[in-house]
């Protein structure tokens, strides 16, 4: 409403039509010189949704890791790409993070040694 307020104060506008609709009232304003920016949209855009989605993606991969870690502590990198369909150096890039997290540690070697579920609250 504020913003309505301002136009018609400024007098930006050509036109103002008022109607009476069955879902409540409607106001609309015609300009003359309407100022329309698309700049930087589509960049902006297409960058925050990448971001989030692979933000929200790569967590619940981590929650994955850490659940299967859970079932099989013996599992390896590995088997867990192949589990979760992706390549063993995403996986190992999710391990070295969640181990700098400290949600995770590894008890022994590659061979013969287990992963150790410090805390979940760390993903």
């Amino acid at each position: 409403m504020q913003r309505f307020q301002e136009i018609l104060q400024k007098g930006e506008h050509e036109q103002v039509a008022f109607k009476n609709e069955p879902s409540g009232f409607v106001s609309e304003l015609s300009y003359t010189n309407q100022k329309i920016t698309t700049e930087n949209v589509t960049e902006n855009v297409t960058e925050n949704v990448t971001e989030h989605v692979t933000e929200n993606v790569t967590e619940h991969r981590r929650i994955q890791i850490v659940t299967i870690i859970q079932d099989n502590p013996k599992i390896t990198t590995t088997e867990l790409a192949e589990v979760l369909q992706t390549t063993r150096r995403t996986i190992a890039r999710d391990i070295n993070i969640l181990k700098e997290k400290g949600a995770i540690e590894r008890i022994g070697g590659d061979k013969g040694g287990y992963w150790k579920i410090l805390t979940k609250k760390q993903i």
